[in-house]
């Protein structure tokens, strides 16, 4: 993903989940298994990214 893609979507005016939601898209390959501690790692880049003051656990990626 691109540095101005990433930023596109932090400045959105949309909701913190859709932008979550977002980037993940564009990070984490889906239909594919990844390693929970990859996951983790992207999870919590992408909150950092938003300036989201919370941990990212494995099971974030259920809900």
């Amino acid at each position: 993903m691109s540095n101005i893609r990433r930023e596109l979507v932090k400045r959105s005016v949309k909701a913190k989940d859709y932008k979550i939601v977002e980037l993940i898209k564009d990070t984490v390959p889906l239909q594919k298994a990844i390693p929970v501690s990859r996951a983790k790692a992207e999870l919590q880049g992408i909150y950092n990214l938003l300036g989201l003051e919370q941990k990212a656990k494995a099971t974030d990626l259920k809900k």
